[in-house]
C-alpha cells in the first residue's frame, strides 16, 4: 500500500497579547476536508503537513489563571509544494457574555446556551448550561461584534436570538 500525501506544511507560532510565547495553546486548523487541532510546544511554535490543497483557517486558543484567550482566525490558502509560515497567531482576553434563561413561567434551569460568533467568523463557539436560576455566562473572542445565541430549554423550543456584543455584554 502506498500513501502519498501532499507535500504541505503550515507553521508558526502562538504568542500572547504582548507577544510573548504562549505554550500549550490549541492550534485548530479546518479546511473543506477535515479539521485538525495541535499543541503549541514550550516556545509557542506549531506545525501542521500534509494538508489538502485549498482554503483553510487557522486560530489558536488557551486557559490560563488569567483566563481563556483566543487569537483573530486567519485565512489561508494552501497549496501543494509550498509552505506557509511563519504565521503569527495573537490571543487576545475572551469577552464574557451573561444572560438569564426565562420562560412565561420563570427561569428555565438547565437550559443549553450556544453561542456563535457571526463577525468576525471564528470556528467555534461556547456551550453552557444555564445554572438552577436560569443565569449563564459564555466566552467570545475579543474582536466579536455580533453573535447568534443559540437556546435548547428543557420542555420549550429551541430558539435563536442575534446578539450585538459590546463592551460589556
Amino acid at each position: 500500500m502506498d500513501i502519498s500525501l501532499p507535500a504541505t506544511r503550515v507553521y508558526g507560532k502562538v504568542v500572547d497579547e504582548r507577544g510573548m510565547p504562549a505554550p500549550s495553546s490549541t492550534v485548530g486548523l479546518s479546511t473543506d476536508d477535515n479539521s485538525m487541532e495541535s499543541s503549541s510546544d514550550d516556545t509557542g511554535t506549531f506545525e501542521f503537513r500534509g494538508l489538502s490543497p485549498g482554503m483553510a483557517y487557522a486560530v489558536a486558543s488557551r486557559s490560563s489563571a488569567q483566563g481563556d484567550s483566543t487569537s483573530d482566525r486567519l485565512s489561508l490558502l494552501i497549496r501543494d509544494g509550498e509552505d506557509i509560515g511563519p504565521l503569527e497567531l495573537r490571543l487576545h482576553k475572551n469577552k464574557k457574555i451573561s444572560g438569564t434563561v426565562q420562560s412565561a413561567r420563570g427561569p428555565v434551569p438547565g437550559a443549553g446556551i450556544y453561542v456563535l460568533p457571526l463577525l468576525p467568523t471564528v470556528m467555534f463557539g461556547d456551550s453552557v448550561r444555564a445554572d438552577l436560576d436560569g443565569g449563564f455566562t459564555a466566552q467570545v473572542p475579543a474582536a466579536t461584534v455580533t453573535a447568534d445565541v443559540i437556546v435548547s430549554p428543557p420542555g420549550f423550543a429551541l430558539k435563536a436570538f442575534p446578539a450585538s456584543v459590546g463592551e460589556a455584554a
